[in-house]
């Protein structure tokens, strides 16, 4: 989005504002997530997590009078401005601090380069100033450590797909109608009209400047390995790792860009096309939906309706539980949901367990009863393995899952839901299965004091 709104800023300006926020997304906030989550004395359950290969980090900063920052900062926002179309200031060249040499690079593992500043260039350091000063303050987000199939761990970043999918149509809506903004409408014809005309042209006037950015390491004046310089050793440097000289790189990025610009590419390029149709919502049809296959080593490849998604049914014999497993309701997917409180949040708050399960066994069929909850990885409530949680039942949910589990309630912001697990089973004692619980503790807008202090009436 920050690319689409450059684009249509048409500034150098703005091409800095963008490099720096992903400065500080990639080799800060990132960083400082990482650290929060997973401190340096933190222990999984195989031992202390950083420990051999794995080296703690460092979160890096911006700063102006770090060459090898100002570097990343010159070289990345001269690739995008000529991506763009948009013009590159003549004394670029001046603002960049020449690479660290071999010798001078070798063994400089300090956060942000460990190189001797060279002096700051005025014009450049009042970009990057004002850009700085609008950068997202650090937020931690949920992060899990989760088992590989081949052995070992690894850290995946929970995030909440509705809620993301739902900021991106927002940022879309936004970002069209800043194309019909500062237009006067003098000849009275009719606004909307008026206001998709103007963001067509805006859109057209926009394309006819773009030039997508073709890789090439031979070229010396396009800033692409320069830039892959100073983004590696960046992160390099995040976990004092030695940093590699210009020529080095060079010769790596030579081996890797075969595999970028063929299987990468085309799964990426996929993906992101129909990430652009689901966030339309309801505006794209979904027989324009597409799932593809693609076989490069046979250069063939094809788009096709989407199958159904997975679904889950009753069986006799589950191979996992060896138990009978009942679907409730019978083939539901993941993109199924309960919806628990929403609309009376505002006037019942934080519902009592008690209520919560009696909320989710009203939308069930007769004779099945919500019995346990799950949160994450952690059993909220489960009185057949755990007698104690029977005393839970009075209590807000909401409430004891934050008790239990506060890093994760503050990680959480100002979302009023959660999105939980609900096991069932009915009359005959048939374990269900049930769709994922979204139940909303607050209504939207609420501060969640109220939510968090006791249930409902």
């Amino acid at each position: 989005m920050d690319v689409l709104k450059t684009a249509a800023d048409g500034s150098f300006d703005s091409c800095i504002k963008v490099v720096l926020r992903d400065f500080h997304a990639d080799f800060n906030l990132r960083i400082r997530k990482l650290i929060h989550q997973f401190p340096e004395d933190y222990e999984s359950k195989t031992g202390k997590f950083w420990s051999g290969t794995k080296r703690f980090p460092a979160a890096a900063d911006f700063d102006f009078d770090n060459r090898m920052h100002r570097a990343y900062a010159a070289h990345a926002a001269s690739i995008l401005a000529d991506a763009l179309g948009i013009a590159i200031p003549e004394d670029v060249e001046v603002w960049i601090a020449p690479q660290p040499e071999p010798a001078e690079a070798k063994g400089a593992a300090a956060a942000g380069g460990g190189v001797e500043a060279l002096p700051a260039d005025a014009a450049m350091s009042k970009m990057c100033a004002d850009a700085k000063a609008h950068l997202a303050p650090f937020q931690p987000t949920k992060m899990e450590l989760k088992e590989k199939e081949g052995g070992g761990e690894e850290l995946v970043e929970v995030d909440d797909q509705a809620q993301t999918v739902s900021e991106l149509r927002d940022a879309l809506v936004a970002l069209t109608a800043g194309f019909g903004t500062g237009i006067a409408d003098t000849d009275g014809a009719d606004s909307s009209i008026v206001s998709g005309r103007t963001c067509a042209d805006a859109r057209l006037s926009m394309a006819g400047r773009l030039a997508p950015a073709e890789f090439e390491k031979d070229d010396d004046s396009n800033h692409h390995i320069d830039y892959c310089t100073a983004a590696s050793n960046l992160r390099a440097a995040n976990y004092r790792i030695e940093q590699a000289p210009r020529h080095e790189v060079k010769r790596i990025a030579g081996r890797i860009t075969p595999a970028v610009a063929t299987a990468t590419c085309s799964i990426t390029g996929l993906v992101c096309l129909e990430i652009l149709k689901l966030v339309q919502g309801g505006a794209v049809p979904k027989a324009r939906y597409r799932q593809g296959g693609i076989n490069l080593g046979r250069h063939g490849g094809q788009l096709s309706e989407p199958g159904a998604p997975k679904r889950t049914v009753s069986v006799e014999m589950d191979p996992t539980m060896f138990m009978p497993i009942r679907a409730v309701p019978e083939g539901f997917s993941t993109w199924d949901r309960i919806v628990v409180n929403k609309d009376t949040a505002a006037e019942k708050g934080d519902l009592t367990f008690a209520e919560f399960l009696s909320s989710v066994s009203e939308q069930l069929p007769e004779g099945v009863t919500a019995s346990e909850i799950v949160a994450g990885g952690m059993i909220l409530h489960s009185p057949a393995m755990f007698a104690k949680h029977r005393d839970d039942l009075p209590k807000p949910v909401y409430g004891r899952w934050a008790e239990r589990d506060p890093e994760s309630a503050e990680q959480l912001g100002t979302r009023p839901y959660l999105v939980l697990s609900v096991q069932a089973e009915d009359d005959e004692g048939t374990d269900c299965h049930l769709p994922v619980v979204q139940y909303y503790f607050k209504a939207d807008g609420s501060d969640g004091a109220a939510a968090a202090g006791g249930g409902g009436d």
